[in-house]
Formats: C-alpha cells, structure tokens, sequence
C-alpha cells in the first residue's frame, strides 16, 4: 500500500465512471474553454499526506439548461432537472460506497448550482477519498 497523489484519485474516480459506462465527455480539473453540452468534470481539493490519506473529489454534472418560450419571450434559464437528475443516479451508483483493498469513496453530499452565464446547471458530488498509507 502506497501514498496517493490527488491526480490518482482524480484517475480512480475517471476510470470508474468509464468503466461503469458514462458515455459523457469527460475532464480532469476543469471544462475546456467553449465547450458547451453535457459533461462531467472532475477534480481535488488536495490530498493530506497521513498514515490515512484522505481527500474531497468534486464530480461536477453539467446540464444545459431548458430552452422554452413563456410568453412571448425565449428562456434559457431552467435547470433541466430530470436530464440531471438521470445522470447524477447512474454517477451516485458508480461512487458510492466503493470500498478497495487499499482506498474508498463516499459520497458526502450532492447539490445542483447554476453556473451562471453559462445557460446550464451542475451536480456537485463531493466525495471523499480515503487512502491506506502503510
């Protein structure tokens, strides 16, 4: 059992979400510049260097936002909820609870954010990483 850098837990969270069958773009550390429809983005908030590593890891489901007319007027400001909601389940069944011989992730908590300016929402998934230094 090994120290882990946070870029191999940013790898761990990638790989069991490709493995498990996202089939959405997806980026370590942030969205590229003018990219526009669904993603997922996935990044650290640093890893401690204990005996028992530990680290949060932000998944991030981008949506973009319903395009409707109320009225007379176009509206892009709507969080398509159920397309989020879709794709935050299959990411929930993917990391939580994931229990390896020598690291876990837990799900601590998800909220959905507008990512103003954007015309789209995201699911955060803060997750926490847990390594075995020995």
């Amino acid at each position: 059992m090994a120290s882990k850098l946070s870029i191999e837990a940013i790898e761990i969270v990638y790989k069991l979400l490709k493995d498990g069958g996202i089939t959405l773009e997806m980026f370590k550390g942030n969205k590229p510049d003018g990219f526009s429809g669904e993603c997922i983005v996935i990044n650290s908030l640093g890893m401690t260097n204990e005996q028992l590593q530990e680290s949060l890891i932000n998944v991030n489901v981008f949506v973009p936002n319903l395009s409707q007319k109320i009225g007379t007027s176009q509206d892009n400001s709507q969080a398509n909820y159920p397309r989020i909601k879709e794709l935050s389940k299959q990411v929930y069944e993917l990391l939580d609870e994931v229990d390896q011989d020598e690291w876990s992730l837990n799900i601590e908590q998800d909220y959905i954010i507008a990512n103003e300016g954007f015309n789209e929402h995201f699911n955060n998934f803060r997750i926490e990483f847990r390594n075995e230094n020995i």
